[in-house]
């Protein structure tokens, strides 16, 4: 494959961000990013623009409007290879303090997990069939196991969504498009050195990984990173019973209760 293009949907901060800049450092891509962040409020940009290959794009891709904005884009690229990369969520907790669900907050997140999918597949489908290229899902370990505390319902959902949907693209792209899913444990800014890096590694870190997988020969089809998070999500928190679930929540509630009492 001849990639001229790298989409990247969510490169404002975090991992997106990161992305672009080891995309700039390793790559002549020509690199196309899609966020809600305004290009000056986004801590690099100026590095960005002056690499004479980055263009930004400020756009809400759950918005209707985004379909045919993006797809419009999509046909003004060259005729060549593109990597589309969906590294976007919104993460807002929505189980209430009395264990109800904020169905704000729900709506909000499968607003732009599972509608955000879908706009971005409408747009760039095309040209990737036509063309080929690489499709890249970034996910969550939350996506496999729920998490252990639980003020979030409709994020580990939407990651598990966003899973299924990379498993069927596989069959559906098979001749025409390569995909990878990317599962993601914690990982944590480049200045946060509170715990070691070989478990929580920075966002830096693990642009470095995709990237680096993305650019051989054969994309692998899943990348699991970093692999304690992948060893401890797969092969003990997917064998506790959901009982233990229920108990290890009930009892993050009771400390949650002691620490305000104490406050």
């Amino acid at each position: 494959m001849q990639i001229k293009y790298c989409i990247i949907i969510g490169s404002s901060r975090g991992l997106g961000a990161a992305l672009v800049e080891e995309f700039l450092k390793q790559t002549p891509y020509r690199i196309i990013g899609i966020a809600r962040t305004k290009l000056e409020n986004i801590k690099n940009h100026e590095q960005w623009i002056a690499s004479g290959r980055y263009r930004h794009i400020e756009m809400d891709i759950a918005s209707p409007l985004c379909r045919e904005v993006l797809k419009d884009i999509s046909m003004t690229l060259s005729p060549n290879s593109v990597c589309v990369i969906f590294n976007s969520a919104h993460i807002e907790k929505d189980i209430n303090k009395d264990q109800t669900i904020n169905y704000t907050a729900f709506d909000n997140v499968n607003r732009v997990g599972i509608n955000g999918i879908g706009n971005i597949l409408f747009a760039f489908e095309p040209h990737l069939l036509k063309y080929g290229g690489i499709f890249v899902g970034i996910s969550s370990l939350w996506g496999n196991v729920p998490p252990l505390y639980l003020p979030y319902l409709a994020y580990p959902a939407s990651k598990a969504y966003l899973n299924m949907a990379l498993k069927c693209l596989r069959v559906a792209w098979r001749k025409s498009v390569k995909i990878t899913a990317v599962n993601i444990g914690n990982i944590k800014n480049d200045g946060d050195v509170r715990l070691p890096k070989w478990f929580i590694p920075t966002y830096s870190m693990g642009a470095k990984k995709i990237v680096a997988a993305i650019l051989r020969d054969r994309p692998p089809r899943v990348i699991n990173y970093p692999f304690w998070h992948f060893f401890i999500y797969n092969y003990v928190l997917r064998f506790i019973p959901e009982i233990a679930y229920s108990w290890i929540f009930g009892l993050y509630l009771k400390l949650e209760s002691k620490k305000k009492c104490k406050r």
